[in-house]
């Protein structure tokens, strides 16, 4: 707990920093230490939180557990990959990724987080189904996933003005290298299909 005197600045390139460590100044102008890890002492016995709060904060420390015990190489893997805008609050984005690979229902080699998640745009040409190379920033092939969106249709008319049917040609992964993902329509398609594919990889 520190006590403050004057009006507090905080160079802003480390306004991140200092907020994952301290509070701001308060009404009573003392800046507390943050213990995002744990409950306030007043709380430990939990008499106040709903047992989804509390499912939610075991859950937490869990992941807590999980990152210490991954390896040195796999955490500077993801050190490396840090963006920009990161808390540093390394314990809170594993909580949220890991949560991201439980939506996904995935199990990829390496710790379950996500390291990074960039889409690239593509256009499935008219015609016959043919292999569309799109080339990506370098991945680990053995730790990546691609969900293709958007498709084309397919279209035939019979005898009779009214009378006609269209289906959906959706895009689909061929192969995923380093640098390259190949996509390949499940048909013939009409026209022209603008679509896009996320690459999501993981430590």
């Amino acid at each position: 707990m520190v006590q403050l005197t004057g009006v507090q600045n905080i160079p802003s390139e480390l306004l991140d920093l200092y907020r994952g460590t301290l509070t701001e100044k308060q009404p009573d102008v003392v800046s507390r230490k943050r213990y995002p890890y744990r409950l306030p002492q007043m709380q430990e016995d939990c008499s106040n939180y709903k047992p989804d709060q509390i499912l939610q904060h075991n859950r937490f420390k869990t992941f807590i557990a999980n990152f210490n015990a991954i390896t040195e190489a796999t955490r500077q893997r993801w050190y490396a990959a840090r963006p920009p805008w990161s808390s540093f609050l390394w314990y809170y984005n594993y909580f949220i990724m890991s949560g991201l690979m439980d939506v996904l229902g995935a199990n990829p080699e390496g710790a379950s987080v996500i390291k990074s998640i960039k889409h690239y745009p593509f256009t499935m040409l008219a015609g016959a189904a043919a292999n569309i190379n799109i080339v990506i920033d370098e991945i680990d092939p053995t730790k990546a996933m691609v969900f293709p969106y958007g498709a084309g249709y397919k279209a035939s008319s019979g005898f009779e003005p009214i009378t006609a049917w269209a289906w959906v040609v959706y895009p689909y992964v061929v192969s995923i290298a380093a640098e390259l993902v190949v996509m390949k329509a499940s048909g013939v398609i009409e026209a022209n299909a603008d679509c896009s594919v996320s690459v999501i990889e993981y430590i």
